[in-house]
């Protein structure tokens, strides 16, 4: 293994000093106890809830099948802590909220992570035990994300998260989702302890994982103020705030930390490779959020496994922003009168303006323009062929993307 305290890795180490000074890293002793994994839950793993993405432009069936079957055992190592019997209802709580939330979804940033790490690493260290690690460190980060969706679900006022219920919707749970989110949190950071508290890369992982929670964090702030004593702060959409709100609340951990981490593991610490990707990852995020945002008015709630919300919370969505950009003064006006408005008469009304501004056909142009530019610039500032390949997978996911 290449050492890291080298002069070639110097500029590296000082840009972690200078993240060290910003950013506490929070070590973890969750006391819980070992359980079975209900085989109840195992089994609707592989149904998955949500159907539509397409998973085989990123991964194989028999890699999908080998990323799940780790699941009992990231389960077992989050909740095998403590022999204290006073943690034995805790420990229950963590397992279900694992089983609840994790295996579902997506699993985007998770497959991102080890498939880029797959084709980034050295062949001659490209080992089962490696790519195990690699595996595990992608199941940290789905669960991860899952405690983020927790939070945004009590924020948004959720009701429906991967074709069930959201979690702080069941009975008996209510706004105790908070501390299970945090909790979620922590046994992710506890499952990356465990497995690289002696890799490499273990602490520039740690360093981007809490940068990029914090800008994460910082989004959802900006996304929330985008929202005034229930009102939207309609002069307030624009472009710019679009693209801040997506890059920050989604972007960075959709699109760049998979891809990070995945560098770090394979000893790529070339700081041009990272910020080009920490760029591109900015217009991955432009097309996924604009198309997110297009799915939640006029998508199928069947297969993406919730229902839309964001006219009737006033989101400052790609729509929104569009509809005020292009809208005539009546049109602002309805856009006043209605939008972040609950009333099903107010929706329709919104809807029935995005009709009259032709948003579709102007979504598709959109679409189209930012896939070309997006091929453009992986080819042109991405020199590292492995890392193209997967970019490349990437963008046709999401090409492919229907919910």
């Amino acid at each position: 293994m290449v050492s890291l305290f080298n002069k070639n890795n110097m500029q590296f180490w000082r840009l972690c000093t200078r993240q060290i000074a910003t950013t506490q890293i929070r070590w973890l002793n969750i006391n819980q106890n070992s359980m079975k994994t209900p085989n109840a839950s195992l089994d609707r793993i592989s149904s998955e809830r949500a159907t539509a993405w397409n998973s085989k432009f990123l991964i194989s069936a028999e890699k999908y099948k080998e990323f799940l079957d780790l699941f009992p055992v990231v389960v077992n190592e989050v909740t095998n802590n403590t022999t204290d019997p006073q943690f034995a209802e805790a420990n229950t709580r963590c397992d279900e909220l694992l089983h609840y939330l994790a295996p579902f979804g997506k699993k985007l940033r998770g497959f991102i992570t080890f498939l880029a790490y797959e084709a980034l690493e050295k062949p001659e260290n490209l080992t089962p035990g490696n790519r195990r690690l690699a595996m595990l460190m992608a199941w940290a980060l789905e669960i991860l994300h899952s405690a983020c969706l927790i939070a945004d679900d009590i924020i948004d006022e959720g009701v429906m998260r991967r074709g069930s219920l959201c979690w702080h919707r069941k009975k008996y749970i209510g706004f105790k989702a908070a501390n299970d989110a945090l909790l979620l949190e922590q046994g992710g950071y506890l499952l990356l302890r465990k497995y690289f508290r002696n890799h490499h890369c273990y602490l520039p992982s740690m360093l981007l994982l809490h940068d990029i929670i914090m800008r994460t964090a910082l989004g959802e702030v900006a996304d929330c103020l985008s929202v005034k004593d229930g009102k939207p702060q309609l002069q307030l959409f624009t472009m710019d705030r679009f693209n801040r709100i997506a890059e920050y609340k989604t972007g960075f951990y959709t699109f760049y930390l998979p891809i990070g981490l995945a560098m770090y593991m394979a000893n790529i610490y070339d700081l041009e490779l990272h910020r080009k990707s920490e760029d591109l990852s900015k217009d991955l995020t432009f097309l996924y959020q604009v198309q997110d945002d297009f799915l939640d008015c006029y998508g199928n709630p069947e297969k993406s496994g919730k229902k839309g919300t964001d006219i009737q919370e006033g989101k400052c969505t790609w729509l929104a922003v569009m509809a005020m950009k292009k809208g005539n003064h009546s049109q602002i006006e309805t856009m006043k009168q209605c939008y972040g408005s609950k009333d099903p008469e107010a929706i329709t009304t919104v809807l029935n303006l995005f009709e009259e501004l032709n948003l579709k056909d102007i979504y598709q142009s959109s679409v189209d323009e930012s896939v070309n530019h997006i091929r453009k610039n992986i080819m042109q500032n991405i020199s590292n062929e492995n890392l193209q390949a997967i970019y490349f997978k990437i963008l046709k996911a999401i090409e492919q993307r229907s919910c």
